[in-house]
C-alpha cells in the first residue's frame, strides 16, 4: 500500500510536468502548429505508471518536434522561444531529479523491508519447519515486491532473500558458507525460478496495464462515437424538417398550377416537375427511413393483407420513372388475393423500390417484367429486368447500406444507395427473404422476395380489362404475355381504385360541402402558409393564417375555427404547446386539430396523441388527402394520428 501511495506521488508529480509544458507549448508554438499541443499532451497523458524523469523525456522531445519541425529552422524570433523553451525545461528537470531519487529510495526500500519480514518470519517458524521449505516465504516476498514496486526493487529482493536464506536458514545458519554442494544448487535454482516468476508477474502487469489503458481508451472513443451518433440523429431528423418545409409549398403550388387550362409545353414542364419532385421526396423519405431502421425505430403494423393490393400500389409508384424511360413493363398478377401478415404501406414500398431499382439500372427502352405467386404457403414476388447487371464481387453486399455497383461521380443513375437495404430490413420485418440473382454486368438482375402466406380468406377481385400476366423466368406455366402501354398503365392504376395523379380536382360537391368550414393555419414558413390557403380557398374554405403559436392561439380564440392546420416546428412556443393551451378552452374541445410538420416519427405521434392533436400529416403531403381528414364525418380523431405519405 505505501508503494500506491507513491505512485500516486509519482502520477500528481507527472501531472504537474505535463501542466507547466502545457502553458510553455501554448505561449510558445506558432500559430501555425499550436493546434497539434493537443496531440503532445495525449500522447504522454495515459504514461502515469512511468517515472517522472520518463514522462518528463518524453514530454521534452515531443514538444522539441513540436516547436521546431524542420532541421536548421532556427531564425532570430525562433532562437528567442528555442531559449524560453530550454529555459522551463531545465525548470522542470531541476524540480524532476530530486522527486525521481526520492521515489526510487522508497522504492527499493520496499525490497528491503519485505525481505527482512520474511527472514523474520522464517526464523520464527524455524522450530516447526526446520529445514523445510526454506524459500517459500522469500519467494512470496519477492512477488509481493514486483507488485509494489516493480520489476528492479524485486529482483533486488530476490537476491537478499537469497542471501538471508543461506545464513539464516540453511546449515550451519551462522555463515554464508554451505557445507553442502546440493544446497548451493538449490539456492541458484531459487534464484532463477524467483527471477523467471518476476519477469512473467511483470510482463503480465504490464499487459494488464495496457488492457486497462486500451479499455479506457475504448470507453472514451466509444462514448465519443455514441455523442457523434446522437447528434447524427439530431442532424437528420432536423434536416427532414428544413427539407420537407420547402417541398410542401412546391407541391401545393404545383397542385394549383395543374389546376386548369395550359398549353401542351406548360403541361409537360408541369410532368417534368412532378416527376422530379416525387424523386426528391422519395430520396428524403428513404434517407429518414435508413436512419430509423439503424436505429431500430423502424416499424411495421403487422395485419392480415393481400400482397397484390400491395404490388399494385408499387405499380402505381414507380409508373412514372418506368414511363419516363420508356420501357417496357409485363406484369402477372393472380387473381385469388394471396394474404399475408403485412404492412400495406412498408410493404408497396419495398416493392416500389425494386421497380425504381430495376427501372434506373437499365437503358432506355429496357424490359422489366414483375410475377406474384404463392405456392407451398409461401408467397413469392419477383421483379426482373435486362439492365447493367450486378458483378459477383458486389453480390455478397448489394443489399448494404449505401452500397451502389457505380460508386464514381460520373454514374447517372443518381441515388443514395440506400433502397435495397431499406428492402431487406423491411422484408426481414415481415418474416421473409430477399434474395438477388444476376449473371454478372449487362446480363441483368432478378430480385426474389418470398413471404409466408396466410390461411384467411378474402373474396377474389374481378378480373380486371387489363391483361397482367407475362412470360420470363418468373412465370408460372399457364401464363401468358402483355406488354403495357402508357394508357394500359392508366387503366390499371383506374381499375384498382387509384388515379396516376393525385391533384386536387375543384368541384361543385367539394365546395358546397366546405363553404362553411373555417380553417385556421399556423405555420411559420409563410410561403408553405400562403400556397396551402391559396388551395384550401380555391376549394371553398374560409382560411385565415398564422406565423407562430402565440398569433395562432389569439386567432383561434377571435375566430373559432372548425380545423386548426398547425406546424409542429414553430419558433418560440412550439406546435405541442400550442395544442395542449387549445385543448384546456372549453370552446376548442370540438375543434379539429392537424399536425402538419416535417417532423415525423413515432415519438412525434406520440406527443401529437397526448397533447390532444387529432391527427399527425407528414410533410409533404398531397391537398387530397389532407382535405380528406378536413371533410372526414367524426369531428373529433384523438389518438387517430397518422402520417398520410407512409
Amino acid at each position: 500500500m505505501e508503494s500506491v501511495s507513491f505512485r500516486r506521488v509519482s502520477r500528481n508529480h507527472n501531472v504537474g510536468l505535463r501542466h507547466t509544458l502545457e502553458i510553455t507549448l501554448r505561449i510558445l508554438a506558432p500559430p501555425s502548429r499550436r493546434f497539434a499541443t493537443q496531440e503532445v499532451l495525449q500522447k504522454t497523458a495515459c504514461r502515469d505508471d512511468e517515472s517522472a524523469g520518463g514522462v518528463n523525456d518524453s514530454l521534452r522531445s515531443e514538444s522539441t518536434r513540436l516547436l521546431f519541425p524542420f532541421p536548421g529552422f532556427c531564425g532570430k524570433n525562433d532562437l528567442s522561444l528555442k531559449t524560453a523553451f530550454q529555459t522551463a525545461d531545465m525548470t522542470v528537470t531541476g524540480q524532476d531529479a530530486g522527486s525521481r531519487f526520492l521515489d526510487q529510495m522508497r522504492r527499493y526500500s520496499i525490497a528491503l523491508f519485505s525481505t527482512l519480514t520474511a527472514t523474520w518470519i522464517r526464523m520464527e517458524l524455524d522450530p516447526i519447519l526446520e529445514s523445510k521449505v526454506p524459500f517459500g516465504l522469500f519467494f512470496v516476498s519477492s512477488l509481493l515486491t514486483a507488485w509494489l514496486a516493480g520489476t528492479g526493487p524485486a529482483i533486488l529482493a530476490a537476491v537478499l532473500s537469497l542471501l538471508s536464506a543461506a545464513h539464516f536458514i540453511i546449515p550451519p545458519h551462522d555463515s554464508l558458507l554451505l557445507i553442502h554442494a546440493s544446497d548451493l544448487v538449490s539456492l541458484w535454482i531459487y534464484l532463477g525460478v524467483t527471477i523467471a516468476a518476476i519477469m512473467i508477474f511483470n510482463q503480465l502487469s504490464v499487459q494488464r496495464r495496457i488492457s486497462e489503458n486500451s479499455a479506457r481508451e475504448n470507453a472514451r472513443l466509444n462514448d465519443g462515437l455514441m455523442e457523434a451518433d446522437r447528434r447524427k440523429d439530431e442532424f437528420l431528423a432536423m434536416l427532414a424538417h428544413e427539407l420537407r418545409n420547402p417541398l410542401t409549398p412546391i407541391q401545393t403550388a404545383l397542385d394549383i398550377l395543374e389546376d386548369g387550362p395550359k398549353s401542351r409545353q406548360q403541361a409537360h414542364a408541369l410532368q417534368t416537375i412532378r416527376r422530379q419532385l416525387g424523386q426528391t421526396i422519395r430520396l428524403v423519405n428513404d434517407l429518414l427511413d435508413a436512419s430509423r431502421y439503424v436505429h431500430g425505430k423502424l416499424r411495421v403494423k403487422l395485419s392480415p393483407i393481400n400482397l397484390v393490393d400491395a404490388v399494385e400500389m408499387a405499380i402505381e409508384m414507380s409508373s412514372s420513372v418506368i414511363q419516363e424511360r420508356g420501357h417496357q413493363f409485363r406484369a402477372s398478377l393472380p387473381t385469388d388475393p394471396v394474404i399475408i401478415n403485412g404492412d400495406l404501406a412498408r410493404m408497396s414500398q419495398s416493392i416500389s423500390n425494386l421497380l425504381h431499382n430495376a427501372a434506373k439500372f437499365t437503358p432506355v427502352k429496357g424490359h422489366i417484367r414483375l410475377a406474384v405467386s404463392s405456392e407451398n404457403g409461401i408467397a413469392s414476388v419477383c421483379v426482373e429486368d435486362d439492365g447493367i447487371g450486378i458483378p459477383q464481387e458486389l453480390e455478397s453486399d448489394i443489399f448494404e447500406l449505401f452500397r451502389q455497383v457505380n460508386s464514381s461521380r460520373s454514374r447517372r443513375e443518381g441515388g443514395l444507395g440506400i433502397g435495397l437495404s431499406l428492402v431487406r430490413h423491411i422484408i426481414a420485418a415481415h418474416h421473409g427473404t430477399v434474395e438477388m440473382f444476376s449473371d454478372g454486368l449487362g446480363q441483368g438482375t432478378r430480385f426474389v422476395l418470398q413471404l409466408p402466406c396466410l390461411d384467411h380468406k378474402i373474396p377474389a377481385k374481378p378480373s380486371t380489362t387489363t391483361d397482367l400476366n407475362m412470360s420470363n423466368r418468373c412465370d408460372s406455366p399457364e401464363s401468358s404475355k402483355n406488354i403495357l402501354s402508357e394508357s394500359e398503365f392508366t387503366s390499371l392504376q383506374e381499375s384498382s381504385g387509384r388515379k396516376p395523379s393525385q391533384k386536387v380536382q375543384p368541384s361543385v360537391q367539394s365546395k358546397t360541402a366546405s363553404s362553411n368550414r373555417r380553417i385556421l393555419i399556423v405555420d411559420d414558413n409563410v410561403d408553405s402558409a400562403e400556397m396551402l390557403k391559396l388551395l384550401l380557398s380555391m376549394e371553398g374554405y374560409v382560411v385565415i393564417t398564422a406565423n407562430n403559436g402565440i398569433d395562432g392561439i389569439q386567432l383561434a380564440e377571435l375566430n373559432i375555427p372548425d380545423v386548426i392546420l398547425l406546424d409542429i416546428g414553430l419558433p418560440g412556443m412550439d406546435g405541442f404547446e400550442v395544442a395542449r393551451i387549445l385543448r384546456r378552452l372549453p370552446e376548442m374541445n370540438d375543434i379539429r386539430i392537424i399536425a402538419v410538420s416535417g417532423w415525423d416519427g413515432n415519438e412525434y405521434r406520440e406527443l401529437s396523441r397526448e397533447v390532444g392533436i387529432d391527427h399527425h400529416v407528414a410533410k409533404p403531403f398531397l391537398p387530397s388527402d389532407l382535405i380528406k381528414l378536413i371533410e372526414a364525418p367524426n369531428c373529433r380523431g384523438i389518438g387517430k394520428a397518422v402520417t398520410l405519405n407512409d
